[in-house]
């Protein structure tokens, strides 16, 4: 039986996201292997992705990617379900990468 519950975690862990920064998410269950479990990912209480990956990767992020986040995991052989923390991300502002010599930014 498993009583831990997963732990979603953001790396850069910063207050303040800016669009075309990367920026993963990691869905920890506490035990086990990771590829003991398969991984739900939702945004927003809708679910966007179900695969067999503990990581969900912005590359770049954009504004539109701000939300409310969760995973959860399916262990495959108990069948057990753990969900996670939420954790909201709020993307904004001008890209901090830009080329000075024409001024245009990168997204």
């Amino acid at each position: 039986m498993f009583l831990l519950d997963a732990v979603l975690t953001v790396e850069p862990n910063w207050s303040s996201l800016f669009i075309g920064e990367s920026v993963t998410l990691t869905c920890d269950m506490k035990e086990g292997n990771d590829t003991d479990w398969e991984y739900r990912w939702k945004k927003d209480e809708v679910f966007i992705q179900y695969i067999s990956n503990k990581y969900y990767n912005f590359k770049p992020i954009l504004v539109k990617d701000s939300g409310r986040y969760q995973c959860s995991g399916f262990h495959r052989s108990s069948n057990h379900i753990k969900n996670s923390n939420i954790i909201s991300l709020t993307v904004s502002g001008e890209s901090s990468m830009f080329y000075h010599h024409d001024q245009q930014l990168l997204f």
